[in-house]
């Protein structure tokens, strides 16, 4: 069904579908500021209520040395009894301050028993002092050690149940909020792809029609088949039916028919140009190296055929990055170009770092570093083995945008793999280490 509109219709047609769009738009802009604004405040909460919570466990923790110092030889009962009861105030009022600010229903029942845990302190902690007041320091110990202690762990163990029940209460309500969020975007894509699909149609079948109205204008009158006769003639053919119209040479026309267009010739590859002198050197210094790796048989060997593998990356210097037992983090096991004092300094990488090895460690794939004003770049090959990726070669360099550079980089890292991964050469490594 093809719709004729007017051209007020359609501009008023346009002018009413725009309002609702930018109308849905806004609303959604609307609602995701508001949700972003929610999770910050959600998340500005959570680390209130973390930190009020680890001050109120370290509380709990001051006041039990503090009532275990009652019988400790040499100490003033006195200062620690004003101790204990200073800090079991702070205690109590951090609890009150958790209850209030806590939203998820198990923080409240775990804060009421870290609550109900206090008291049972506070009791145990009068006991004591009567016991001291009346010379019966083996007895207080008793009542401190096996209680009062009881009590103050059963205490801390409730307000670390209520963080974490907040903490997770947090992150469900802040991805219920990220699953609106991304509703409410995909509407608004799907609103904006049905406006543009309604549009189109629409402005495509007013030209259709106005094209149908002129081209039955034209052919209304006595020359209507004629028109109609040369509509058909200017339709697109293929080449071998065209006929090619020459000058006439003589008092007479001539036409001449083309004959089909004869088959093409076959292709011919046209050889590549040769490649450059230096990427020759690299390409036969790499295929020395390949061979040289296969030959290594101490650290001594290793170390130097890092210093080749410099020289033919034009490279300041090499780290190789390895994996620890866990895969949590890289250290550097050999170093070429640094002096001792920096290699001093390396310290370990983490996996999850943003770093430039760290990065190829997780995927698994070269990553540059470009080089900036006073920078130099860096080139990071990850060293992959049958069972993962277990380190990555790290090179400082000028030229980390030279394809070439970037292979040999690569070939190293290979070879690096078949070298520390097997059994044979954990030894070496050791020794490196």
């Amino acid at each position: 069904m093809v719709l004729c509109l007017t051209s007020k219709q359609l501009r008023a047609l346009r002018v009413i579908v725009a309002a609702v769009t930018w109308t849905a738009l806004g609303a959604t802009g609307l609602f995701l500021f508001q949700s972003e604004r929610h999770i910050a405040d959600m998340r500005v909460a959570l680390r209130v209520f973390d930190l009020v919570s680890r001050e109120t466990i370290d509380g709990i923790g001051e006041i039990r040395e503090a009532q275990q110092a009652y019988v400790a030889a040499g100490q003033g009962v006195a200062f620690w009894v004003a101790k204990v009861a200073t800090t079991g105030d702070s205690v109590r009022a951090g609890v009150a301050t958790l209850r209030q600010a806590i939203t998820a229903p198990a923080g409240w029942t775990a804060l009421d028993g870290a609550m109900s845990s206090l008291d049972q302190f506070v009791n145990a902690d009068k006991r004591a002092l009567e016991y001291i007041n009346a010379s019966q320091p083996l007895m207080a110990g008793d009542v401190i050690f096996a209680e009062g202690s009881q009590a103050a762990a059963t205490a801390a163990r409730g307000v670390e149940q209520a963080r974490l029940s907040e903490r997770q209460a947090a992150d469900a309500n802040e991805a219920a909020l990220r699953r609106r969020e991304a509703l409410a975007l995909g509407s608004a894509a799907a609103l904006s792809a049905f406006v543009v699909m309604l549009l189109v149609p629409i402005r495509r079948a007013a030209q259709e029609t106005q094209r149908g109205q002129d081209g039955r204008e034209r052919l209304d009158g006595r020359d209507g088949h004629v028109a109609r006769d040369l509509t058909d003639a200017l339709e697109i053919r293929p080449a071998a039916d065209v006929v090619e119209v020459t000058a006439p040479a003589a008092p007479a026309a001539r036409v001449v028919a083309a004959r089909p267009a004869a088959a093409a010739p076959p292709a011919v590859s046209i050889p590549s140009a040769p490649p450059s002198s230096r990427a020759a050197e690299t390409l036969k210094g790499a295929a020395d190296l390949a061979t040289d790796f296969g030959r290594v048989r101490d650290v001594k060997d290793l170390q130097q055929l890092l210093a080749r593998v410099a020289t033919l990356m034009d490279a300041k210097g090499l780290i190789v990055w390895m994996s620890q037992a866990n895969g949590a983090e890289l250290r550097p096991l050999l170093t070429h170009g640094y002096s001792a004092q920096v290699v001093a300094r390396l310290s370990s990488v983490p996996r999850s770092a943003s770093n430039a090895a760290a990065t190829a460690y997780r995927t698994g794939k070269l990553q540059i570093v470009p080089s900036q004003p006073g920078a130099t770049g860096a080139i990071v090959a990850p060293i992959l083995s049958a069972d993962g990726c277990i380190g990555a070669l790290a090179s400082e360099i000028d030229g980390e945008d030279s394809e070439h550079v970037h292979a040999v980089a690569v070939i190293a890292a290979a070879q690096l793999a078949g070298i520390l991964n097997v059994p044979a050469a954990e030894p070496v490594a050791a020794k490196a280490r």
